[in-house]
């Protein structure tokens, strides 16, 4: 199997101010912002990618949705993955692994913890924080080289790329 890139995106900041179940939460004002934004960041950074696995989650549907108003990826290239809908790091890579094809770029779209302990996990580097001491805040994107597929399931394995979070781009 050839090498590919992994992104790993936390999706944007959902909107607790209402009565609604935890999977159909929206996002907020400001996740609809940041989302936006991440998407043209990564179109204009060529980091769009080929194929994106989503959680079942309201707030990850819309978080790709606008995400995808600048790169205009087919209906076929986005994916819902029910295993992703508050999975462990564990689940989260697995579901990755199985559907990373010969080479290209494969987002996996999630929640916390799980998307902040995948990243520590596979990163080849220590990672930078945010001020306020968090790692994948809402929106941000962990870009990774994988060179073979089973090291998603080895520690420091994957060549970091880039840290993306909303604040810093």
């Amino acid at each position: 199997m050839a090498a590919f890139e992994l992104l790993l995106m936390r999706h944007a900041k959902s909107d607790w101010h209402n009565n609604l179940s935890d999977i159909d939460r929206p996002l907020s004002r400001r996740g609809r912002h940041d989302a936006e934004r991440m998407g043209i960041f990564l179109q204009n950074n060529d980091l769009v990618p080929d194929r994106v696995l989503v959680s079942p989650a309201s707030r990850t549907w819309q978080t790709i949705k606008l995400l995808n108003k600048s790169w205009l990826l087919a209906p076929e290239q986005i994916v819902t993955s029910k295993k992703l809908y508050l999975a462990n790091e564990e689940i989260l890579l697995e579901d990755a692994a199985a559907h990373a094809g010969d080479g290209g770029r494969i987002m996996v779209l999630a929640h916390n913890p799980g998307v902040d302990c995948a990243v520590n996990r596979i990163s080849d580097q220590p990672l930078a924080l945010t001020a306020s001491g968090k790692l994948m805040v809402t929106a941000a994107v962990a870009c990774f080289r994988v060179e073979r597929r089973d090291h998603l399931g080895q520690t420091g394995k994957c060549r970091l790329l880039g840290l993306y979070r909303p604040k810093e781009i």
